[in-house]
């Protein structure tokens, strides 16, 4: 058996079934190899499984503050008992590769489409005197008879109740500047 898929198992127990504290304990026991000096191959998977774990103790954070719904579009799937948001990520404001932190202040809920629309610059967050509206750029085209952007274009973006997680100007800034096609 290739190592590897072994590894890449254990990791998604992990994830899935254990607290996060219990995590490098039971990597040690199991021997599986967590360092520069271990094999590229192994190392690859538990960077892998790092981001893995740091990505869903974000959207951890991130979804309930939106209510489980989308900040622009407000999709929010619900089913009995437990709300069915597997349609909805965490996205970073300011991205994780340029120092974005994991707070609540850094992300938005995100429907996985508009999450992608986001990360490419076609559109952004408006702030304005303690309101945040969606800016669509003008400058991508997506397709010509594609208009799903253009509905949200200066509508106001569902935020947290609490102001204190609602989306960071500096977040918002860094995004303006860096990532929107304007």
């Amino acid at each position: 058996m290739n190592p590897g898929i072994g590894y890449e198992i254990i990791f998604q127990l992990l994830i899935k079934y254990m607290p996060e504290s219990f995590h490098t304990e039971i990597l040690i026991d199991a021997k599986v190899p967590m360092h520069e000096t271990d094999s590229n191959k192994t190392n690859g998977l538990f960077q892998m499984f790092l981001k893995s774990v740091r990505n869903h103790r974000f959207r951890q954070l991130v979804l309930p503050e939106y209510q489980y719904m989308c900040a622009v579009c407000h999709l929010s799937l619900q089913s009995n008992p437990v709300p069915n948001y597997l349609a909805l990520v965490a996205a970073h404001i300011k991205a994780v590769s340029y120092d974005g932190p994991d707070k609540i202040s850094n992300g938005l809920s995100l429907c996985s489409n508009l999450h992608t629309f986001f990360d490419r610059g076609a559109f952004t967050i408006n702030p304005t005197s303690n309101q945040f509206s969606i800016e669509v750029s003008d400058k991508i085209v997506i397709n010509e008879k594609d208009l799903r952007l253009s509905p949200y274009d200066r509508k106001s973006l569902h935020v947290p109740l609490n102001a204190y997680n609602r989306p960071e100007l500096e977040f918002i800034e860094w995004h303006r500047e860096n990532v929107f096609v304007s």
